[in-house]
């Protein structure tokens, strides 16, 4: 199971950020304290994994506080190294306007 995304991994709902599946674990089961520092220290280290769900974490504030602008600079650290989700995830964040300027190109 991926960290911060639930029972079903990493994306599985085409053109859904995050499964149902995924939001009612996470509302029942959300990220402790630990969890948060073990993700935080993976991505800081440059772990394409831990930053997409450091990004999915801050999207949803699951286990921190929700913060647009942060997911997005975690998306793009990711996808800088090839994280396809992130790379969604990003886009559809300019899509949306979540944490950066509205762009819909």
């Amino acid at each position: 199971m991926g960290q911060g995304t639930g029972p079903s991994g990493r994306g599985e709902a085409a053109g859904a950020l995050r499964s149902a599946e995924d939001l009612v674990f996470d509302a029942l089961y959300p990220q402790d304290a630990a969890t948060v520092r073990s993700v935080r220290l993976a991505a800081e280290q440059g772990d394409a994994e831990a930053l997409f769900n450091l990004g999915v974490m801050y999207h949803c504030g699951d286990g921190v506080p929700q913060d647009h602008a942060e997911a997005v600079r975690w998306y793009r650290l990711a996808a800088e190294q090839g994280d396809a989700e992130a790379l969604f995830n990003l886009g559809v964040m300019y899509h949306c306007g979540d944490g950066v300027p509205q762009d819909h190109a």
